[in-house]
């Protein structure tokens, strides 16, 4: 785009076009504009790198939250699968020395919590012995 100069009023030519002082203004306009948007773009572009900042910064605070969610999580299971298996580490005693009442605590015990087992009752017709088992 060739701009027109001005010498102090009057019409210079440039190449083959004459330029009046109209299309002078509008030169001028046209490139304040470019600046302008220019200016623009640049501001553009810092408000997008400060949300971009923001945002890094809120992922780095949601993965720290949630790795400490992860580790508490598994502090628990760990808790949890401890206290489950403590009564199945105790020693279970012969069933010969038990009486009725500490058969069926013992029974309790070793299926406390447990909805998908039940006691089913077995008889061995050879042996005459009876029992419960899990099912």
């Amino acid at each position: 785009m060739t701009i027109p100069l001005l010498n102090s009023g009057s019409l210079v030519v440039l190449g083959k076009s004459k330029w009046r002082w109209s299309d002078r203004l509008n030169a001028m306009l046209e490139l304040m504009m470019e600046t302008s948007d220019r200016e623009n773009i640049l501001i553009q572009i810092a408000e997008v790198e400060k949300q971009l900042t923001k945002l890094h910064q809120q992922q780095e605070t949601a993965e720290t939250t949630l790795r400490l969610l992860r580790e508490r999580l598994a502090q628990y299971d760990n808790e949890n699968a401890c206290q489950a298996i403590t009564p199945f580490a105790a020693p279970v005693p012969a069933a010969a020395n038990l009486t009725p009442e500490d058969k069926v605590a013992l029974f309790l015990r070793l299926f406390r919590g447990r909805e998908d087992v039940y006691p089913k009752l077995w008889h061995n017709k050879k042996t005459d012995k009876k029992g419960y088992s899990p099912q």
